[in-house]
């Protein structure tokens, strides 16, 4: 919809909708105005909300005309921006959190609101619904106790076995996605990559799988990377070579006299993509270092993450995402932090392989801000408290990638 993250997005951003004409989707709703006097139209403002959640998570942009038909009806075209007053904004933020936090259950975890100005006295109300891990939410209000799903066509309401399998489906599918993990870890431990690895080699695996890709039948098409494959990343930017396979559409690197295998890239029929990483942390063969270069490592993830999500927006894949760290063959390794080490803190990781846990993380954010809950864990595999690569405000130093 908009490739930026929900704190960037600008009234020009809004406008540009409305000049592109940009339709209503899965993802997407216009509203034209505010109006919560009466109980039916509180009542639709939490099912829009309640159907967000339950589908894949979107946007609700209230202050958006929509174009009507010859008979009347809304087409999901935006016609204007008629927007709100300003100085009315704030006040009317509160009142939708208060709508929204009293009359759904259970509580949306990701919902976010926003006044963007569109000139000096108006602004539209932006609402930013994340996709739920407790989904099913229902709608409470006055004991309406009714569930709802956000299809291409609008919101529509659940039978019970739809409701059963929303609850079946929402228990499952991380599960789903860290098992898919887990198996290709296994594969890579196993030696299953396209090229040979010493199976004692420093590896590092990192795992992109979009919730969508679990949630739905999701088929990636290939035949956009036939004139643009520099569209699928890099490992690690040495020379490579692209092929189809089983998988779906591989890239992998070699290097050295023995063209040994220093990384690969899987993207998978159904949108997940893996990097193999056996170079960021590989040991000189005649003087093993044992040393982790964490700036490396921390530059590398965003560059995959940044590079991934790009691909995503060109493939229409959107929402959310399971992260998946995987540090492999490390056992009494440090990070080569020389800070720390000049201070004597030499700390060595206690296990030889490292699982850190995942991060999700929307497409559309900035890989900047949301990347510290992963970077601090990774620090502190090796003893640290938390990445010392971040500002005050939480924003990766890494700003150049």
């Amino acid at each position: 919809m908009i490739d930026k993250s929900f704190n960037e997005i600008t009234g020009s951003d809004i406008q540009r909708l409305v000049d592109e004409r940009v339709p209503e989707s899965r993802i997407l709703d216009y509203k034209e105005c505010i109006n919560f006097k009466s109980i039916d139209e509180k009542l639709e403002f939490l099912k829009d909300l309640s159907s967000l959640a339950n589908s894949i998570g979107g946007y609700l942009i209230y202050g958006v005309s929509e174009e009507r038909s010859k008979e009347g009806k809304p087409t999901g075209l935006p016609k204007e921006t008629v927007g709100v007053n300003v100085s009315e904004a704030d006040s009317i933020i509160q009142q939708l959190e208060s709508i929204a936090r009293d009359g759904i259950e259970p509580r949306l975890p990701d919902l976010h609101f926003r006044a963007v100005a569109i000139n000096s006295t108006s602004s539209v109300i932006l609402a930013r619904v994340g996709e739920s891990w407790f989904k099913p939410h229902y709608v409470s209000y006055k004991a309406s106790s009714r569930f709802f799903i956000r299809t291409s066509c609008g919101k529509m309401p659940l039978d019970f076995q739809e409701v059963k399998n929303l609850v079946i489906g929402s228990e499952e599918l991380p599960n789903r996605i860290r098992s898919f993990r887990n198996e290709r870890i296994s594969k890579v431990l196993s030696g299953e990559t396209l090229l040979p690895i010493s199976e004692k080699s420093p590896i590092v695996v990192f795992h992109i799988v979009p919730v969508s890709s679990f949630r739905m039948k999701q088929e990636v098409d290939f035949t956009k990377f036939s004139t643009n494959l520099q569209l699928l990343p890099t490992a690690t930017g040495m020379q490579h070579f692209c092929r189809m396979n089983l998988d779906g559409l591989a890239r992998y690197e070699v290097g050295g006299t023995d063209s040994r295998l220093y990384g690969q890239v899987q993207l998978f029929r159904f949108g997940a993509v893996e990097f193999v990483d056996a170079f960021t942390i590989a040991d000189s063969d005649s003087i093993p270092q044992r040393i982790v270069p964490e700036n490396e490592i921390e530059k590398n993830l965003l560059t995959w993450m940044k590079s991934s999500f790009n691909m995503f927006k060109t493939l229409d894949i959107e929402g959310r995402c399971f992260c998946f760290l995987s540090i492999l063959n490390v056992d009494g390794y440090r990070l080569g932090d020389t800070r720390s080490i000049s201070l004597g803190l030499n700390f060595t990781t206690d296990r030889r392989h490292l699982f850190i846990p995942e991060l999700e993380v929307d497409i559309a954010d900035r890989c900047e801000s949301a990347v510290k809950p992963l970077f601090d864990a990774f620090w502190q595999c090796f003893g640290f408290s938390q990445s010392k690569n971040f500002d005050g405000a939480g924003e990766s130093l890494w700003k150049f990638y």
